[in-house]
């Protein structure tokens, strides 16, 4: 949280300095913020992208095929492969 609170106090000082600068000074404070702005997408984009990798790595290490599906003894799905759980039967 206090991440947060430090980026929103970052954008509040570059968008007053940009509303006290005139001319080309305002032209360089309106960059500033976009740069600001871009910078904290990003990084937010790859804390998101951590968490769901690390997300993942977790489901990948407990969901372990069961005795009953379709997989050959090296643990992969066979040719056909097994898609009864998710596809119901056709009538």
């Amino acid at each position: 949280m206090g991440e947060m609170h430090a980026s929103v106090a970052k954008l509040q000082e570059l968008v007053a300095k940009m509303n006290a600068a005139s001319g080309d000074a305002k032209i360089e404070q309106i960059a500033a913020i976009v740069n600001e702005l871009v910078a904290q997408h990003t990084g937010m984009m790859q804390q998101m992208m951590s968490m769901h990798d690390g997300e993942m790595m977790q489901k990948m290490r407990t969901d372990r095929p069961s005795s009953g599906d379709a997989t050959e003894a090296s643990g992969t799905p066979d040719a056909e492969g097994d898609h009864s759980q998710h596809h119901p039967p056709e009538p």
